[in-house]
């Protein structure tokens, strides 16, 4: 793109892709937010318990050093061939996943009050 488009600029990108390949945690999120599909590029094991957490299983993640490979191909296509699938899912999976974000914000409130 070569420039800054900030994140609501970004945000509108993501959502006009079919499938967002991620190695940066904050794309990722932002793409599966939108209820794109996201296959996440793993160089620690954060990117492995996203894709748990978000997806129920490992099945949409690589190691980042795989990415060159049959696999990531054969995973791109498997992504493809679900997509409709997985914007079905994200799309009830991400109100749970807003609803965790907030429970921290609630502990904070009972333990301030």
């Amino acid at each position: 793109l070569g420039q800054n488009l900030g994140f609501l600029g970004t945000k509108k990108k993501l959502i006009e892709c079919d499938l967002v390949i991620a190695a940066r945690m904050h794309c990722a999120i932002n793409a599966m937010a939108a209820h794109v599909p996201t296959l996440l590029l793993s160089y620690s094991q954060k990117a492995q318990g996203m894709c748990k957490y978000i997806y129920g299983h490992r099945d949409w993640v690589l190691p980042l050093k795989e990415f060159c490979s049959e696999q990531c191909l054969q995973t791109i296509r498997k992504m493809r061939d679900s997509q409709f699938d997985i914007q079905t899912y994200l799309a009830g999976r991400i109100p749970d996943v807003q609803c965790d974000a907030y429970k921290p914000l609630e502990f904070l409130k009972e333990i301030v009050e």
